[in-house]
């Protein structure tokens, strides 16, 4: 699906994963498990965060690294 695009992988914090992944979280219980977020930019290369930005609507759920 993003053959040659460039992505980036962000943690999803804790506390975002009950309300994104209610599922997986309920399967888990009340052990602590990671997920990622796949973030993208817009056809310009800006990232979501970045000024101007044309990306479709993403939220980007942690903190994303240098």
């Amino acid at each position: 699906v993003l053959d040659g695009s460039p992505v980036r992988f962000v943690a999803i914090p804790e506390e975002a994963k009950l309300d994104l992944l209610a599922l997986t979280a309920g399967y888990y219980a009340d052990e602590p498990f990671a997920a990622l977020q796949v973030v993208f930019p817009d056809r310009a290369g800006r990232w979501p965060w970045e000024p101007g930005s044309a990306a479709l609507p993403q939220r980007v759920y942690g903190e994303v690294g240098p």
